[in-house]
């Protein structure tokens, strides 16, 4: 893979908001077919990518779309949770410090 898919790659898995197994697959599938897209290609750029797939923003929001709703509010909702009991005794003992 050249850089220009890896970049998009990169910006599709920052664009969708949560981590779980259904998304490692979603992105190892993707990359696939535009390593197979790009092969097809002598000079593939991102502009290429862009046209044939889309944007980062479509791509991910296509995925999201395709979620089942109460999926994912609950893995959002978790992610929530994580970083408020993560952060919270680390902001508590920064008080406690000071």
């Amino acid at each position: 893979m050249n850089k220009d898919s890896k970049k998009f790659i990169k910006y599709v898995k920052r664009i969708i908001p949560i981590h779980s197994k259904d998304k490692r697959e979603f992105i190892l599938l993707l990359s696939q077919r535009i390593k197979e897209f790009s092969d097809d290609l002598e000079r593939c750029t991102y502009q290429d990518i862009v046209n044939e797939f889309g944007t980062p923003n479509e791509v991910a929001g296509s995925y999201i779309e395709n979620m089942e709703s109460n999926e994912l509010i609950k893995k959002l909702n978790r992610k929530k949770l994580f970083q408020y009991f993560l952060l919270t005794p680390v902001f508590r003992s920064y008080h406690y410090i000071f």
